[in-house]
């Protein structure tokens, strides 16, 4: 679970929230209705939409928001060194140790099976 709220980081497909869209996204949720409902869909988890918003209130998240609002799309030159600076700033962001052991715990977990 995050430390905001009830509302995990990770789900797994079988799990009630799962079918969720406004819990897992629609990729999630839709794959997560035909596992429940016995397609052959391989067992998997689910990064939830409230891990993708706790990743963007990140500061760093806030000042690629700031760019891309002041960005000038008829200038190349400005959409070339933005596009420069948001990638930089994007792999730089770290996610909470918590929400890392949640994904890889998981991950492990799937590979026992």
């Amino acid at each position: 679970m995050s430390a905001d709220d009830n509302i995990p980081f990770v789900i797994n497909l079988k799990e009630q929230h799962a079918t969720e869209l406004e819990v897992v996204g629609g990729k999630g949720a839709n794959l997560a209705i035909l596992f429940q409902r016995g397609f052959s869909v391989p067992d998997a988890f689910i990064v939830t939409t409230h891990a993708f918003q706790y990743v963007l209130n990140n500061q760093q998240t806030k000042d690629v928001l700031l760019i891309i609002d002041t960005l000038d799309v008829e200038n190349i030159n400005q959409l070339e060194n933005a596009s420069n600076t948001i990638k930089a700033t994007i792999c730089d962001i770290c996610l909470p140790s918590d929400m890392i052991d949640l994904i890889i715990n998981n991950y492990n977990h799937l590979c026992e099976k």
